[in-house]
């Protein structure tokens, strides 16, 4: 409980003073965070691609899981 207060202080904090957060899971959460992909979704990003390199190098961003 004492550090997800203190993360909420200096996301806070650093909010409050303009700096852009790439944090967006809520203070506590262990960085987990709900599924934005489903597997059908994620197919048909990866289906765009002929090569899997080609997916990798130019796939949206999938991290949230």
């Amino acid at each position: 409980k004492d550090a997800t207060k203190k993360e909420k202080y200096w996301l806070d904090f650093y909010k409050e003073n303009g700096w852009i957060m790439f944090n967006i899971n809520k203070p506590g959460s262990l960085g987990f965070a709900n599924i934005k992909w489903t597997k059908k979704a994620l197919q048909r990003e990866a289906d765009k691609y002929e090569k899997r390199n080609d997916f990798q190098k130019n796939k949206k961003t999938i991290i949230n899981i």
